[in-house]
This record gives structure tokens, C-alpha cells and sequence, in this order.
């Protein structure tokens, strides 16, 4: 084979959509922070009729497609594409198949060297150099389809929560997260909730009373907060100990 035949090989190939993702990537991820933490963002991915489509989870659980139907629907990307999305570097590591529209790229990988070594992320286009951010995957369904059934009425609300502001996001958006989830609330009407599904108990209440804590100050409030309800159940002042719920130290 002459040099100009494996030339017109070599570019037929690099402009090939080769790099296809398949049924098997479609599921629910979670983001992870470059602090190596799982963060509170979590995305849906999934293909229909041949079409990719990529959903993100809002703070109530509720779902919003972020890819669309004309210009800015998810294609497989080609080889000449990726080198594009992902740095040399990347690519002499691992192998990558995506699919991306202008704003961003859902991506897996495998390592070249050890095929365990494999995993997802998106590549984010909006920046000058592509911006990589890391995925774990926590399902192969949508995840976070919670049902709590029906939240605490108004009155045993308000025994826990001073401020209509905040008894209002208890029902609204703190009581549809799954656990793990934290709510912090103080006397003189400060409030700050976290809901993590995908970290650890301790995330949940130290972001929550971050959160009020953060709030509280900046109204200039004496009372300090403290978490007033712990994946749904409702905690005591410290000192009490709730029958198999025991309160975390604030």
C-alpha cells in the first residue's frame, strides 16, 4: 500500500463517527467535585430512537432536559472532535468515545493500558480550552425518584422553623431530597438545608449549617443555628437524644 493510499485511509478514519456511545453508558451520574467529593448535581442520560438526550436534576427532584431537538442536539462526536474536547494528554492515556452539541460533551473513557481503568465525564465547550469535569455513575435508571409522601403540617413545621421563608422551602424543596439531608434552622428566624443523596451524613449537616450559619450572620442575628431535621425526622436540642437518630455534635 503507497503512502497516498494510507493517508485517504488515516482521514477517512479520523472524520468517521467511530467514536459511538452506546445503551450501555445511558444512566444517572453524579458530579464530582475536582476536590474529589460527589457534589449535589446529578445528570440523566439516556437514548431513545437513536437520539441521546441529557436531563439534570433540579433541587425539588423534578428533571430538565438540557439538550434539545435543532441545533444543540446531542451527535456522536468523530475522532477529529475529540481531539478537539479532550487534550492530548487525555487521549494518549485513554480512549474516547462522546457525543456533544455546542455547549458540552458527554464522554467515557478507557484507559489503553488498563481497560479497569475506565469511567465518564462531560467535556464543557463554553470555555477557551474545553473544561473537564469528572462523573460517577449511581445507576442505570433515572436516579433520585424519591417519594416521601406527604410533608409535616404547618403547625410542627413552625415549632422547628421561625421564618415563613424558610418553613416554606422545608415543604417545597428540602422534603423531596433524598437522604442524606439536613436542614439548620436558629430562633431568631435563620435557616440553610443540604440535600446530598450521593455523600455522607456528616456532608449534609455541615453544609446545611454552613448555609444558615452564613445567613444568620449576615442579618445580624444573635442565635445560632442548629440542625433541626435529619433526613426527615425531626432532632431535639442538643443535650436530647432522638430514639434511634442520634443527633449530630453542631
Amino acid at each position: 500500500m503507497n503512502r497516498h493510499a494510507l493517508a485517504a485511509i488515516m482521514a477517512t478514519l479520523l472524520c468517521s463517527s467511530l467514536h459511538a456511545l452506546d445503551s450501555q453508558h445511558a444512566g444517572s451520574y453524579a458530579v464530582i467535585h475536582r476536590a474529589g467529593r460527589l457534589t449535589d448535581m446529578v445528570i440523566h442520560v439516556s437514548q431513545q430512537n437513536g437520539q441521546w438526550r441529557l436531563e439534570q436534576r433540579n433541587i425539588d427532584g423534578s428533571w430538565k432536559d438540557v439538550s434539545c431537538s435543532r441545533n444543540c442536539r446531542l451527535q456522536d462526536s468523530t475522532a477529529a472532535d475529540i481531539e478537539t474536547l479532550i487534550s492530548e494528554a487525555e487521549r494518549e492515556h485513554s480512549r474516547f468515545e462522546c457525543v456533544q452539541n455546542m455547549a458540552f460533551a458527554f464522554c467515557s473513557y478507557q484507559s489503553h493500558q488498563d481497560p479497569q481503568q475506565a469511567g465518564q465525564l462531560m467535556s464543557m465547550r463554553l470555555t477557551p480550552t474545553p473544561t473537564l469535569v469528572r462523573l460517577k455513575k449511581l445507576s442505570n435508571d433515572r436516579y433520585g425518584e424519591y417519594f416521601p409522601g406527604d410533608p409535616p403540617n404547618m403547625f410542627e413545621i413552625a415549632r422547628h422553623i421561625a421564618s415563613q421563608e424558610g418553613m416554606t422551602a422545608f415543604i417545597e424543596r428540602y422534603w423531596h431530597y433524598q437522604p442524606q439531608k439536613a436542614f439548620a434552622s436558629s430562633p431568631d428566624g435563620a435557616w440553610g438545608h443540604s440535600g446530598t443523596a450521593m455523600s455522607s451524613q456528616q456532608y449534609a449537616i455541615d453544609s446545611a449549617m454552613r448555609f444558615c450559619e452564613r445567613s444568620r450572620q449576615q442579618a445580624g442575628q444573635i442565635a445560632r443555628c442548629r440542625i433541626v431535621n435529619l433526613n426527615g425526622e425531626w432532632q431535639p436540642p442538643s443535650g436530647r437524644k432522638a430514639p434511634g437518630n442520634p443527633v449530630k455534635p453542631e
